[in-house]
């Protein structure tokens, strides 16, 4: 049992020291978990994905592969726009790793992103012009309008979700201090289990030794 209640003594200072390192890190370490974003970020590729595959339509002498080639370049290209431009502005939450490049890049970022948008509404209109439909009889533009929107949203959600992302470290530290709680839980519930044990094992001997004593007391001869 002493063995028992020292593990858990230690596991509970661990925890407790790594609650200590985790709740010490700055607000703009700790914000919107990994996983959020990763599950944004595959939101982002599906919103690139489709006005991709209707801007490449316009190139009607190229086959499938080639189209679906060019589909999935305007797909990856519009998703590392997002997380670049993200993780630019995620380090303007921190003053300390700001620098004067950063600045430049974020604009040069945020200019690519402008052409790409721009790029893809000119290859649909182009597109709808030349055959002469359109979806729910909205004019070339409004139907470019439209898909350029998408693509414009589904940007803006790894932007956003990249600048609020949680830090490598606090990520760590989550994953350390979950770790941690799950050592405590099963060191208490052993603790619990084996003080069960004996303290049924104690009441059992009790017992016994109970009726023993009042059987050899009944059993006994008086004396003379």
């Amino acid at each position: 049992m002493e063995e028992l209640a020292q593990g858990l003594d230690d596991a509970q200072r661990r925890l407790e020291e790594a609650r200590h390192r985790r709740d010490g890190l700055q607000s703009s370490q700790v914000s919107w978990p990994l996983y959020v974003v990763v599950i944004l970020g595959l939101v982002t590729i599906v919103l690139e994905y489709v006005p991709a595959s209707l801007y490449t339509q316009i190139f009607v002498s190229a086959d499938d592969s080639v189209r679906t080639l060019l589909t999935l370049t305007f797909t990856v290209v519009g998703a590392i726009l997002a997380i670049v431009l993200g993780e630019l502005l995620h380090r303007t939450r921190r003053p300390t790793d700001q620098q004067v490049s950063d600045k430049v890049f974020i604009v040069l970022t945020v200019l690519a992103a402008m052409i790409y948008l721009y790029l893809g509404y000119r290859l649909r209109v182009a597109f709808t012009e030349v055959s002469g439909t359109t979806a729910l009889n909205l004019s070339a533009s409004e139907e470019a309008l439209a898909l350029t929107s998408v693509a414009l949203i589904g940007i803006l959600v790894t932007v956003i979700s990249a600048y609020y992302r949680e830090s490598y470290e606090a990520f760590a530290m989550r994953r350390k201090v979950g770790s941690l709680q799950q050592e405590v839980n099963r060191a208490q519930a052993r603790y619990k289990e084996v003080n069960g044990d004996l303290t049924r094992a104690r009441k059992a001997v009790a017992g016994k030794n109970g009726v023993a004593t009042g059987s050899n007391s009944t059993t006994a001869a008086p004396p003379p």
